[in-house]
């Protein structure tokens, strides 16, 4: 581009008789204008006569172009790229720019023909274009149609990126709604396979051997029964034993309970997070007026809740039904000590 700079003042200077400047005379139709940006249409540009024509040019393999407002705009783009084009430049009115433009600058002349250089990136090229239009007579920055190209860019990157927010905020209030639902939804199955581990708890093992040790204390009672005196008191101190052995058992029996006291406690402890996480699911939700579509309903959450205050009554009725169950074997236990004790007494120990 540097190298072509001396033609490019040549070139400029037969768009200056474009348009009929005061510095070149208006010889020809094909001499009387030049054109603006087709790629940005400036305020200069749109300012100019209702007769006037654009056309933009293109040079290939780069992101420059230059982009003419005038009543022989054609004219004027055709000379460019045969200008050009003997300088070894491939220039056509056919392009796709390399990279996202920008104006570098917009020249008018004389007679209100306009030229916008447009360029990418550092607009290294498009500034040698611009100083060659600064440096050709006839033609005068547009400084005005620049500032206000300037603005409306401004504005329009600003309200781009106002909407970007906006379009965050929508997508985080959505999310926002969606890790809520889900957190319930955890909660829920989180809830029901707590409650169902409830049904696996059981303190049948635990009475089955109460049951077992009262046979056997039945058992030594029998043997005090079959006893002669001088044995008997002996026998009748191991029906005591195991007797004891029985309320060591129901001990067990109490761990066992408050083992399974604490899954109780984890169903509750659930049961009170899943309602406080519900309630800030339908909070975000109404804040941000969106609602997650696989959130559970009132109806399967109240269910689930429901159903674990249930499992919680049942395994506490299998403590208490335990409970009964083993004072009352406990009880009879110390009835057949009792009467161990009696033979013991009537044999003389």
């Amino acid at each position: 581009m540097a190298a072509a700079f001396p033609v490019l003042l040549a070139s400029l200077m037969l768009i200056t008789g474009c348009g009929g400047s005061a510095q070149t005379p208006q010889t020809s139709p094909s001499q009387t204008g030049t054109s603006s940006p087709a790629t940005t249409q400036s305020a200069a540009a749109s300012s100019s006569s209702t007769s006037a024509a654009s056309c933009t040019v293109f040079e290939r393999g780069t992101a420059l172009s230059v982009a003419f407002t005038a009543s022989d705009a054609q004219s004027a783009c055709h000379q460019w790229i045969q200008t050009r084009g003997k300088q070894g430049e491939f220039w056509s009115p056919i392009g796709q720019p390399n990279e996202q433009q920008t104006p570098a600058c917009i020249f008018r002349n004389g007679s209100g023909a306009v030229a916008e250089v447009d360029d990418g990136g550092g607009q290294m090229l498009g500034q040698e274009v611009c100083a060659a239009f600064a440096g050709t007579q006839g033609w005068t920055e547009d400084t005005q149609a620049e500032q206000a190209f300037a603005q409306k860019a401004q504005a329009a990157q600003q309200a781009q990126q106002q909407r970007q927010q906006r379009a965050a905020a929508v997508q985080q209030a959505k999310q926002s709604v969606v890790d809520a639902a889900s957190t319930v939804t955890s909660d829920v199955q989180g809830l029901g396979q707590d409650a169902a581990a409830l049904a696996s708890d059981s303190l049948s093992g635990d009475v089955s051997g109460l049951q077992s040790d009262l046979n056997g204390v039945h058992t030594d009672l029998q043997a005090v029964q079959a006893d002669s005196s001088d044995v008997v008191c002996g026998d009748a101190g191991v029906t005591g034993s195991d007797e004891g052995v029985m309320e060591n058992d129901r001990g067990v029996m109490e761990n066992d309970i408050g083992v399974d006291e604490n899954d109780i406690q984890r169903v509750l402890g659930d049961i009170t997070t899943l309602r406080a996480d519900n309630q800030t699911y339908l909070n975000v939700s109404a804040s941000t007026g969106y609602r997650a579509t696989a959130a559970p309903t009132n109806a399967q959450i109240n269910a689930a809740i429901a159903s674990a205050n249930a499992a919680v009554a049942k395994e506490r009725g299998v403590f208490a039904s335990a409970r009964n169950q083993a004072a009352q074997l406990i009880a009879q236990a110390k009835g057949v000590v009792a009467q161990a004790n009696a033979i013991c007494k009537r044999a003389g120990g």
